[in-house]
């Protein structure tokens, strides 16, 4: 078959098509022919060497004179187009890999021919090599002169720079050699989306000098290379910034974040360089202010996208690497992201950067997420007041740490909302205060899952940094912590005690004497305690009416049983369980397992769980039952997985089982809360909008499950129904029987089971579904509970209320299964 490298090798021999461009000597003809006909024979061979073949190893190697003739013509051959151009990409790449021997002269001649036709992501390009050489003339000023021949090197490549992430590089370092703004309008590449046209937009409105400032910060930004940027590059980026008036920098960036937050989409390869680059840049910004921005883009960015994954992984990364170098505000929204990111990969970076920002601090990674809370003015009863002209924000610390606001006039009048005249008149402290709220809120959820890791993290403190900081403190440490239980250990003694009031007491309500403070102080935890001491620590927080930051007193218990220790080292405790699993994967990574979706594929895995600290992991066995293997998504994803026994092993190698009975209670009890955790929530048995009680394949299961023995979360949900039962309007009408809530009706008495929340109607035992109204409130509002978050209490509990009062039921739904 004839190609244009046919052509070329028949002329060769004789005169060259390209001849008038490129003089040739009769050597150099000889040489070119005898190479390109080479590249003829093994057309179409990608893998074939091109050392194996001496004529084009001759080429590659030749003297300069010879080397320099040569590159422009194959230039001049390769820019006629990909069609039928076989192998002279990779011939011209590796002749552009020698240093020393490209010349100015002969780079301007290149650049005059030089075409690039497609883009196909991840392939290296003689463009690349040839600007690569290019810098290096360009620093030694051989290019000085032919910036006419750059710019049309720029235009005539136009199309090749918007197909993706490194050609724009390219482009931008072109410009950046050129020294000028080529076009006062932001790098970004072409987006179906509107956030590229709205930043455009917001870029235009700038004074022109800005914009000039930013093209070369862009231009810059756009050199950046390797999965962080550098010291060098920051210096420069600064130097940059520095060029526009103060604030301006940091302002005008994140309100861009905020433009492509606006925007739910999973940027094209051209348009995630430029958003990288853009993240990048805020490395050198005002930390209060762009912190909060780069924490909601990397939660937009890790955000799944169906048949995609992650948004952007490279922009997600970005953010969290940028973010360690924005001091405490950026901590701060580390600390938010563990609970936000559920990727294995995003979270081990968000370890490494909360590392890598305490280095920078010269403090211990958690020395440095605790010094990063930021402090909002509150005093000893947890209230702190801001003026906006004559309206006050009154901010409460409720609950869990949550921030309730209350508006006022002038006359003290309580106001519904921020009045408008409060917005209006005081617009930027406004702002800043909405900021200062925002950060808090997401140091509440970054803390909160702190103290929850704290037990598997093996988290401890010496007395005297842990004092003023969890005790003594009127900020949000100090109001989370005395609310929590604490163990101090000195001298071989150790005690637990809370400091409700700001002052140390014991069980008994005496004061802890001094304390040195070398003390050791950990999260105390009910395992480690005697069942009295947990019920009296219960007790106590229920007469105070506390509310835990976590669920402590009351947190789930699971201890080994005999089964569990005769069988050495599995167990099938959580086994047999019909899970959603969409649902599960979210919640398993949330948590902190690595798990990925099984679907009709070679796809079978087993969610895992790693230990660092106690040298251990742990795996959960998940399998698809062959009845339920057709019920597929789109995606052809398994909708239902079963589960199966669970063990652990030693240093993550999944053939060194360990036996059960070795493993530390408190590991122990903590894993097996994920896995009933992940059974409650995920299991069909406790969905019945999925309206599978009649499917035959179902229902024997959601039978079981109806009847199941209570694991922990159900037990402290008894425990705590036992304790609450008597405040409740419908306590005549309601009793504890096992594992069930009985509810007597007018027209029949139920059961509800306290582990699903299904419920039984006597005598027969007949299934009753209701579905829940999600818009309701719920049934706990107005009742102290010590701790929140348990939403099938909640649930139980709307259906007791619900069920006392049959009589008053208008739904046909719920009436039709009573009366049936």
């Amino acid at each position: 078959m004839s190609s244009p490298l046919h052509a070329h090798a028949t002329a060769l021999s004789g005169d060259s098509p390209l001849q008038a461009l490129v003089i040739l000597s009769d050597g150099q003809r000889t040489m070119l022919r005898i190479a390109v006909e080479q590249l003829i024979k093994h057309q179409g061979e990608y893998w074939y060497e091109l050392d194996k073949s001496p004529a084009i190893r001759a080429l590659i190697d030749a003297e300069a004179t010879d080397w320099r003739a040569c590159l422009v013509y194959l230039a001049c051959l390769y820019g006629e187009g990909p069609e039928g151009t076989g192998g002279l990409g990779r011939v011209l790449r590796e002749m552009l890999k020698r240093d020393d021997v490209l010349d100015g002269a002969t780079a301007i001649e290149v650049m005059k021919v030089l075409v690039e036709h497609e883009y196909i992501k991840e392939l290296d390009y003689p463009i690349t090599r040839l600007v690569s050489q290019m810098e290096k003339l360009h620093k030694q000023g051989a290019l000085v002169g032919h910036e006419e021949a750059m710019g049309s090197f720029l235009e005539r490549n136009a199309s090749f720079w918007k197909a993706g992430r490194d050609p724009r590089v390219l482009e931008a370092k072109l410009k950046k050699m050129l020294g000028g703004v080529q076009g006062l309008q932001l790098p970004l590449g072409e987006s179906r989306f509107g956030w590229v046209d709205d930043l455009h937009a917001d870029f235009a409105t700038l004074p022109e000098a800005e914009r000039e400032t930013w093209m070369g910060l862009m231009n810059h930004a756009l050199t950046g290379s390797g999965s962080s940027p550098s010291n060098a590059w920051l210096k420069a980026a600064a130097k940059l910034a520095a060029g526009l008036p103060a604030d301006a920098f940091s302002q005008t960036l994140a309100r861009w974040f905020a433009v492509i937050c606006n925007y739910q989409f999973a940027p094209s390869d051209a348009n995630e360089g430029a958003i990288k680059a853009m993240v990048w840049l805020a490395g050198v910004g005002e930390p209060k202010v762009l912190a909060p921005g780069l924490g909601d883009m990397a939660v937009a960015f890790y955000t799944k996208v169906q048949w995609h994954g992650p948004r952007s992984r490279l922009v997600g990364n970005a953010c969290i690497q940028v973010l360690c170098l924005l001091d405490k505000p950026g901590v701060v929204q580390l600390s938010r992201l563990r609970s936000k990111v559920r990727y294995s990969q995003g979270k081990a970076l968000i370890e490494k950067s909360v590392v890598k920002a305490a280095e920078r601090a010269g403090l211990t990674p958690d020395d440095m997420e605790e010094a990063s809370v930021p402090d909002m003015g509150f005093d000893a009863e947890g209230v702190a007041r801001f003026g906006f002209g004559g309206a006050t924000a009154l901010l409460r610390l409720e609950g869990e740490g949550r921030l309730a606001t209350e508006w006022s006039n002038a006359e003290g009048k309580v106001l519904k909302s921020a009045p408008a005249e409060a917005k209006r008149e005081n617009a930027e402290a406004f702002k800043e205060w909405q900021k200062g709220c925002k950060e808090f809120a997401d140091a509440v959820l970054g803390q909160r899952t702190r103290f929850e890791q704290a037990y598997l993290r093996q988290r401890t403190w010496r007395f005297g940094d842990w004092y003023p900081r969890f005790i003594d403190s009127t900020e949000l440490l100090g109001w989370m912590g005395r609310r929590l239980i604490w163990n101090i250990e000195h001298d071989g003694q150790q005690r637990s005690v809370i400091g409700l009031k700001g002052v140390l007491t014991g069980l008994d309500g005496t004061a802890v004497g001094e304390l040195p403070a070398d003390a050791t102080v950990s999260l105390w935890h009910p395992i480690q305690a005697a069942a009295p001491e947990v019920l009296a620590w219960r007790e106590l927080l229920q007469e105070a009416q506390v509310l835990q930051p976590i669920r402590q007193a009351f947190r789930e218990v699971y201890l080994l049983t005999d089964a569990e220790r005769e069988s050495g080292t599995t167990s099938r405790r959580f086994a047999g369980h019909l899970l959603r699993q969409f649902q599960l994967a979210a919640l398993l990574r949330e948590r902190g397992w690595d798990y990925a979706l099984q679907g009709s594929w070679d796809s079978h895995n087993t969610p895992c769980k790693t230990l660092k600290n106690w040298g251990l992991a742990v795996l959960f066995e998940l399998d698809v039952k062959d009845e339920f293997s057709s019920i597929q998504g789109d995606t052809g994803v398994f909708a239902y997985v079963e589960s199966g026994e669970f063990r652990f092993v030693k240093d993550g190698e999944a053939w060194d089982e360990t036996r059960l009975a070795d493993i530390p209670p408190l590991v122990f009890s903590e894993v097996l809360r994920d896995m009933d955790l992940f059974v409650g929530v995920c299991s069909v048995a406790n969905d019945p909008e999925l309206g599978l009680v009649d499917d035959p394949a179902f229902r024997g299961y959601i039978s079981l499950a109806s009847n199941a023995e209570l694991q922990g979360g159900a037990q402290v949900r008894r425990d705590l129904l036992d304790n609450i039962l008597s405040r409740l309007p419908i306590a005549k009408r309601c009793h504890l029987d096992g594992r069930y809530l009985v509810v007597k009706g007018d027209l029949r008495t139920y059961r509800i089971h306290l582990g699903s929340s299904n419920i039984l109607m006597a005598p027969n035992d007949q299934y009753l579904c209701i579905v829940q109204d999600k818009k309701a409130k719920s049934a706990s509002n107005g009742l102290y509970l010590p701790f929140e978050g348990d939403a099938l209490l909640s649930l139980i509990l709307s259906k007791a209320l619900l069920l006392a009062n049959d009589k008053k039921i208008k739904d046909p739904s719920i009436l039709s299964q009573i009366n049936a």
